[in-house]
C-alpha cells in the first residue's frame, strides 16, 4: 500500500513540473514575443520599464494580473484576461505557476499580482 501512495505522488509530482514546464514556456512567449521589424518604440518601453524597476522614473510600472480561475473540476490560469491553460487539479498548484510568473514578470519591471476566483465571483489576492 506504501509503494502504491509513493508511486501515486511521484506521478502528481511529475505531473505538476510538466506543468510547470509547459506554463513556463507559455509565459515565456508572452514575455518574449517574436521580433517586429520597427523595434524603436519597443526598445524604448523595454528602457523606461528597466528604469522603472530601479526606481528611476516616477511612471508607474504596468500591472500584469493572473487570476486563477475554477473550470470544470480544475483551476485555469488567466493573465490580464488572455487564456493561459487549465494546467492543474489543485488550486494550490495554480497559484505556484502563477506566482512563479509573476515574480518572472517582476524581475521583467512589471507589477504583477495573483488572485483567486472565489464561488460568488470575486478574486481574492494571494500575492504579493
Amino acid at each position: 500500500m506504501a509503494a502504491r501512495k509513493k508511486g501515486t505522488i511521484e506521478r502528481a509530482q511529475a505531473s505538476l513540473l510538466k506543468a510547470m514546464r509547459d506554463f513556463e514556456k507559455v509565459v515565456s512567449g508572452m514575455m518574449n514575443p517574436a521580433p517586429q521589424e520597427d523595434q524603436g518604440e519597443e526598445e524604448s518601453q523595454a528602457q523606461d520599464q528597466g528604469a522603472q524597476a530601479l526606481g528611476m522614473t516616477d511612471r508607474p510600472m504596468p500591472l500584469v494580473e493572473y487570476h486563477i480561475v475554477p473550470h470544470a473540476g480544475g483551476w485555469d490560469i488567466e493573465r490580464d484576461d488572455a487564456f493561459i491553460g487549465s494546467v492543474v487539479h489543485d488550486v494550490q498548484a495554480a497559484i505556484a505557476l502563477a506566482t512563479a510568473a509573476a515574480r518572472r514578470d517582476q524581475d521583467h519591471g512589471l507589477d504583477a499580482m495573483v488572485c483567486v476566483q472565489e464561488a460568488d465571483g470575486h478574486c481574492r489576492k494571494v500575492w504579493p
